[in-house]
Parts: C-alpha cells; structure tokens; sequence
C-alpha cells in the first residue's frame, strides 16, 4: 500500500495537486514515506506545491529508536547540504510558516540537533551569534510580521512568549545552556507567566500568506514556552 502511494505522488511533479483532487497525506501511515515522496533533488523537501516547503524540522527522518534508517543517509546529507546553502547571511534561516527568521532558525537548528552534524561547525555558531544578538533588553525575542515585506529581513518587535521560547529550543539544541542569553530568556519567560499558569500575546504568531493575511495560533503562548522551559529544566537536572 505505501509503495503504491508512493508511486502515485511521483506522477505529479507539482506536489499532491493532481487532475482529479489532491493526493491525500492520510492515506500514509509512515511519515517517511511522505517526506521521500516530496524529495527534491536538490535536497528540498516540498508539499502541497512545488513552491511550499514542509517545515523544516521535518528534513530529519528517524526511526522510533533514533537512529537513521540506512536508505534516508543520502536524502539526509543532501537536505543538510540545502539547508547550508539556504542560510541568510546573518546566520538565520526564512522561516515562512512562523514568524519568522526565529521560527525557520529554529525550525533547522533543532533539526541539526539529531543529525550528526559537529554543532560547532562555522555555520551553526553564525546561527547562535544571530539569536543572542537579536534577543531584546528584557531577556526575551520579537519579531514583527513586516519582516515579510521587502527587503525581507528581521525587523525587531517586542518580546512574546513564542518567539522567546522557539528563540530558547534553538540554542538548547546546539548545546548553549549555561550562557547568559538563556538565562535571561528563561527568566522572562516565568516573569511574564500568568496566574493562571498561562502565558498571553496579542500578536499574530503565523503567516497564512505573507503580505495578505496572518494567522493566530493561541496555542502557541501556552505549549511552546511551557516546551522551552521543560527542557531547560531537563537539561539542568541531567548535569547532576
């Protein structure tokens, strides 16, 4: 059934769109199998068109264990060779599904993180140099959504949560723990808890079409700062 599926989406060169209806990724229940089927040759993977990028994280196939299956090495190397090759020159990555060089840069560095990649690498400490120099006075990141509009690049916003806490999981997956960036990023991030245990942000967190329209996912100021703080904290106790 899967390699039925598979040969199906390699018909269509534009993605899942086909003549009669989308080729629909429910019908895999291997989420290999549908990152294989999007596989660009330049080490790009793509879905719902040619032109839409799968988020980044999903570049790493791994088994339940986590370790490579040895048929994906290849696929692996040359998306890491992708994402090398898409860096912006000040070490962030274009993010587009969040907003957005903090959402894309951690979207690639948690990536890397189950790579074999060497986190010491030029490229990935650029990376690093770029968040903790974009982290605002009180400890916290922003980003505003005008980073769409050209020339696209990052264009500073006050902090929220989200982009606190997706800024925290890139460089605790590169190794950068007991530094003072993310000790300040997680005292903000408890600071501005709420009562209720809740973290709130007026801003819209997505683009659903850069320049046209933008998204909110209220669930982002609650799962994604109570994520950056649990692993800091796992981390932490691991030490010891």
């Amino acid at each position: 059934e899967l390699d039925d599926w598979y040969e199906s989406v390699q018909e269509y060169p534009d993605g899942y769109n086909t003549s009669d209806g989308y080729v629909e990724v429910d019908d895999c229940y291997n989420p290999s199998c549908v990152l294989v089927a999007c596989y660009n040759d330049d080490g790009e993977f793509q879905g719902y068109t040619r032109f839409l990028n799968f988020e980044l994280r999903d570049y790493i196939v791994l088994n339940s264990d986590g370790t490579y299956e040895d048929r994906y090495e290849t696929i692996i190397s040359d998306a890491i060779k992708f994402l090398r090759s898409d860096q912006e020159e000040d070490g962030s990555w274009f993010g587009r599904w969040g907003t957005n060089y903090i959402y894309g840069t951690w979207s690639v560095l948690t990536a890397l993180e189950l790579t074999e990649e060497d986190l010491q690498q030029k490229y990935i400490r650029k990376s690093v140099k770029y968040l903790q120099d974009i982290q605002n006075e009180d400890g916290g990141w922003g980003e505003s959504n005008d980073s769409y509009y050209p020339p696209r690049h990052y264009r500073p916003y006050q902090s929220t949560s989200f982009q606190t806490a997706w800024a925290l999981l890139s460089l605790l997956a590169v190794g950068e723990v007991d530094t003072a960036a993310v000790k300040r990023g997680i005292n903000y991030l408890i600071t501005n808890q709420s009562a209720d245990g809740h973290w709130y942000d007026n801003s819209y967190t997505a683009p659903g079409f850069p320049r046209v329209f933008y998204l909110k996912y209220h669930g982002y100021t609650k799962y994604f700062p109570l994520w950056a703080i649990s692993r800091y904290r796992n981390i932490i106790k691991a030490q010891f």
